[in-house]
């Protein structure tokens, strides 16, 4: 699978983020400390294998927006 974009409404601290710059390969993000690496990877996991059962594991939106959001990903089989 290939990520082509991330879109994330609502998670921890991002709102209305679109991360649509990927190649195929690795990609590697970069910030400071508390930018949020930590926090997209959780969206990343979170919206590809499942969010925790408890509501506040789930990473509620803090800065506003419908919680969650959508990843677009080209599949093996095309």
């Amino acid at each position: 699978m290939i990520l082509r974009e991330i879109y994330i409404d609502g998670f921890g601290i991002f709102n209305g983020k679109t991360i649509d710059n990927l190649n195929k390969g690795i990609n590697i993000i970069l910030g400071e400390n508390e930018a949020g690496k930590s926090t997209l990877l959780k969206f990343i996991r979170y919206t590809l294998f499942g969010y925790p059962r408890l509501r506040e594991q789930r990473m509620s939106p803090l800065n506003g927006g419908n919680h969650g959001g959508r990843i677009k990903a080209l599949m093996k089989s095309g």
